[in-house]
């Protein structure tokens, strides 16, 4: 199977395994980023894995928490409408507030 566009005549030193390697770390790369997302954030709020199933969700998620101790009532309005479940919002909230996540501050990039 060959993953590059560019024939291996075509390309001279390499370029071919250079631009077939581009277009794989491509392909990979949103679920990378998703799992490192799970992974990363889970240590700061690991109950919303159990909450949210869905990647897309859970990384907008994530991004409108960011520290989950600054989570309160004002919010829950914004929780519903990205999780489009007024109880997983409920729920959100209500494991932020006793979750066993570590203590510091989460700073989204």
């Amino acid at each position: 199977m060959d993953l590059c566009p560019i024939s291996s005549r075509q390309s001279r030193c390499g370029e071919g395994k250079a631009v077939a390697l581009w277009f794989l770390m491509k392909q990979l790369g949103q679920g990378v980023t998703v799992a490192l997302c799970r992974e990363w954030y889970g240590y700061h709020f690991p109950e919303l894995v159990k909450i949210i199933n869905d990647n897309a969700t859970y990384c907008r998620l994530a991004q409108f928490i960011g520290n989950r101790r600054e989570l309160n009532e004002d919010k829950l309005e914004k929780l519903e409408e990205l999780t489009m479940d007024g109880a997983k919002a409920k729920a959100i909230l209500d494991a932020s507030r006793s979750s066993m996540g570590q203590c510091r501050a989460w700073q989204p990039a």
